[in-house]
């Protein structure tokens, strides 16, 4: 026989009140679909801008948004964000980041997140370079540019191990190699965040002492410090490719 417990009412609805907030957690934290910004880019509405402050308060998220979207989801939002680009107007792409995350409320939270570096590094993995015409490849290489610069955010690197760090530092070689063999399509612009993700990781591995072989020259330095048009150089970009080759070998 069921035992019936006594009921009550205080209790009961203190209860229900839990049960909802439960509920209502549960579904926040179960979108998985990225955001859909209102206002596109080339549309009437966008063109009718007249400042770039316009166009930064436009693509906010609504408050409660950012915080609902699950990590995956966030980081597509992220890759979409109209404004992206803007990171690479900058002569020091670092600092360009810096004023992104500062002005776009998705990429705020994102930073956030305790498990980031695990599905951007999931996210990275996923990318199929697909063997398109030379504008669509050039559009898509800025595009992951800009999540190749959150791989290469310090705190997203250094949550990595050493086997973590290597499984970066190999996919970033595919993703170069792959480049490398399109030099029509690809310049020092458009390889130079793959090199920051890979010069990033061999300086922490040197700084560890965790492998040989690893050698960096003050420029390439400068680079991973200050990274932009003006420090990629050719010789900074042979530096890291080459020091990253030996060590996966």
């Amino acid at each position: 026989m069921i035992r019936r417990l006594p009921f009550n009412r205080r209790t009961g609805s203190a209860l229900g009140a839990f049960l909802l907030l439960a509920v209502l957690s549960g579904n926040a934290e179960r979108i998985n679909t990225p955001y859909d910004f209102p206002i596109k880019i080339g549309t009437p509405a966008w063109k009718a801008f007249q400042s770039h402050p316009e166009m930064v308060n436009a693509c906010q998220m609504p408050d409660s948004t950012p915080r609902r979207l699950s990590t995956e989801a966030l980081i597509t939002t992220c890759l979409n964000y109209p404004l992206y680009r803007d990171m690479f107007c900058y002569n020091d792409f670092q600092i360009g980041f810096q004023a992104v995350s500062t002005n776009f409320n998705g990429l705020m939270e994102l930073l956030k997140r305790a498990d980031l570096t695990k599905e951007l590094l999931y996210a990275y993995e996923a990318i199929k370079d697909a063997d398109l015409p030379p504008r669509e490849a050039m559009e898509q290489a800025v595009r992951h540019m800009c999540l190749e610069m959150l791989l290469a955010q310090p705190a997203v690197i250094g949550a990595l191990d050493l086997d973590g760090e290597m499984r970066l530092l190999r996919e970033c070689w595919k993703k170069y190699s792959k480049k490398r063999s399109r030099l029509d399509v690809f310049d020092r612009f458009t390889l130079s965040s793959v090199c920051l993700v890979m010069g990033r990781i061999l300086k922490n591995i040197l700084e560890r002492q965790e492998r040989s072989g690893i050698s960096m020259s003050d420029e390439t330095l400068l680079f991973i410090e200050k990274p932009g048009p003006a420090t990629a150089s050719r010789s900074v970009i042979e530096n890291i490719s080459t020091t990253a080759e030996n060590v996966l070998k």
